[in-house]
């Protein structure tokens, strides 16, 4: 048979005649492509074969062109709850899965559901659509998850515009001059820790449930859970350039399960930290002990995905070095309009 990569990159270009070269057993090679990229299985409606002397040409009919290969996801078993948890955030309607015909996706989602619905009330429910190519010998399926959300597109457009709006007027309130990315991250993380009212309303309607999920509920509203400080956390840092990832894990020896938090990825993605502005968020007094957190210091206290993210060495000095800059440059901050909470400088 003809080098992988390369017929998986014909496949990949929608090419319906793909040449695999010798192959007495087209299905043993078809099976073989499918282990070596099973996301091209979501593109494949059909599958046949013709041979021209020794010469062996694979027969592709295909179907969800309009899907980019890095849309279409065949994580492990252990990644998929995490996984959705990721596109439950974004509210994002449809995920492609191909999995192993082995996994048993609907358990997966029934137990991914039932610790969502405390969570992120906001999501509603979900369909499952499944299918296999029977006729070959291939051991994975294609998956389509769809989810419904209680607050409908209209509303979710409004509140996307509000937050927009809003990330806009901090990133020149909180950083009105060039200042280092470290110290963006110490200053947003105060700004959020000082400004938003933890919702603790297990009695509120669905909807205002909905909104304390979110960034909306942080930068809007102003009341929010774990969710919503992440949220926030991050698109104020992506908007002026810094990269910011939203970690969904647990709390180890509570009964708390699902938080939300933060990692910060700075000095030209050297340095990697995590940032927990719900748990530095005391009646909207701030605190710094979860601001520049190694794995090392996380990692008896919490649970998380570590396969999706960048290791957090212990040798970050972030926060001394945040606090020693807003100290330096603490008259220049404050006639910006900055408050001392905001740069850490109470009292």
């Amino acid at each position: 048979m003809n080098d992988l990569t390369t017929i998986i990159e014909k496949i990949l270009r929608f090419e319906t005649t793909v040449p695999i070269g010798m192959c007495e057993k087209p299905e043993e090679a078809i099976a073989e492509i499918i282990r070596k990229k099973p996301e091209i299985l979501c593109y494949v409606k059909a599958i046949t074969w013709s041979r021209f002397g020794k010469m062996t040409s694979l027969l592709f009919t295909y179907m969800n062109q309009d899907v980019p290969i890095d849309r279409i996801y065949s994580p492990k078993n252990s990644e998929i709850e995490y996984l959705l948890l990721q596109k439950v955030i974004c509210y994002e309607k449809r995920v492609l899965l191909v999995l192993p015909q082995t996994a048993n996706l609907r358990w997966i989602m029934k137990c991914f559901m039932e610790k969502s619905v405390s969570f992120y009330p906001n999501l509603g429910s979900y369909s499952l659509v499944s299918s296999s190519m029977k006729n070959l010998n291939i051991s994975y399926s294609v998956h389509e998850v769809t989810f419904t959300y209680r607050i409908g597109a209209a509303m979710l457009k409004k509140m996307e515009l509000d937050v927009e709006k809003k990330v806009k007027e901090l990133s020149k309130l909180l950083f009105p001059f060039d200042m280092p990315d470290y110290v963006k991250c110490f200053i947003a993380h105060n700004y959020l820790a000082s400004t938003i009212e933890y919702y603790n309303n297990d009695h509120g309607s669905p909807l205002e449930r909905s909104y304390v999920q979110s960034a909306y509920g942080a930068l809007v509203k102003g009341r929010c859970v774990c969710q919503g400080y992440a949220e926030a956390y991050k698109r104020i840092l992506n908007a002026v350039g810094i990269d910011c990832d939203l970690i969904c894990g647990r709390i180890l020896d509570t009964n708390e399960g699902w938080h939300a938090w933060n990692l910060i990825h700075v000095k030209q993605n050297t340095v990697h930290a995590h940032v927990d502005v719900t748990w530095d968020s005391h009646n909207m007094k701030v605190s710094t002990d979860y601001f520049g957190i190694s794995d090392a210091a996380f990692e008896k206290k919490r649970e998380w995905n570590r396969f999706y993210y960048s290791q957090c060495k212990s040798n970050s000095n972030l926060l001394l070095e945040a606090q020693r800059y807003c100290r330096m440059n603490k008259d220049r901050l404050l006639r910006e309009g900055l408050c001392k909470e905001w740069i850490g400088l109470i009292g």
